[in-house]
């Protein structure tokens, strides 16, 4: 059974939890459900508890690539509270799960009032930015079974569940000519 937690939350202070927690709503995400679509403003902040979430890029050839996954040890939208208010990526639930959801406002609010919070979150976007650098660096020189082999080791973690309900239309697609996803 998966761990009801999110490390991000739980990485804040007593002070900015207790600000947060009452904004805060418990939320199941089906699998395959689109939450943001690239370029288009951000609402919610998710804070996943079970749930696995892909953040993919839409080349212009069609083809679509995982950049980085986000599970119960991130949080999907924190950046648009800072900042940049649009999608970068469109997110889409891989593994459905439990997650908490937040307006984006409540977010901003809570994070301008706390320094901590801020660090904590700009933490959370360099690591986002380190996972989107070694997808692409695994992408060019291992094989597809070692990258498959990586993305369920990585869902098995995000999700916190060695029970992993992936449909066969839910798995990253490979070329057959590149052996890429």
């Amino acid at each position: 059974m998966a761990e009801l937690s999110n490390r991000i939350l739980e990485a804040l202070s007593t002070s900015d939890a207790a600000t947060l927690r009452p904004h805060l709503r418990s939320l199941q995400l089906p699998q395959k459900k689109i939450l943001y679509e690239t370029g288009e403003p951000i609402a919610l902040v998710y804070f996943p508890t079970g749930a696995v979430i892909s953040l993919v890029i839409n080349l212009s050839s069609g083809i679509s690539v995982e950049a980085a996954m986000v599970g119960r040890d991130g949080v999907l939208g924190a950046s648009a509270a800072l900042a940049g208010k649009k999608s970068l990526n469109r997110a889409i639930v891989q593994l459905a799960g439990s997650c908490l959801v937040c307006d984006i406002g409540n977010v901003a609010s809570t994070a301008l009032q706390s320094a901590n919070m801020i660090s904590t979150l700009i933490r959370h976007e360099q690591a986002m930015f380190t996972q989107a650098q070694q997808s692409a660096a695994c992408m060019s020189s291992h094989t597809v079974e070692a990258r498959l082999c990586r993305w369920l080791l990585r869902a098995r973690d995000l999700s916190g569940s060695d029970m992993l309900d992936f449909t066969k239309s839910s798995w990253p697609k490979c070329s057959a000519r590149s052996g890429r996803p």
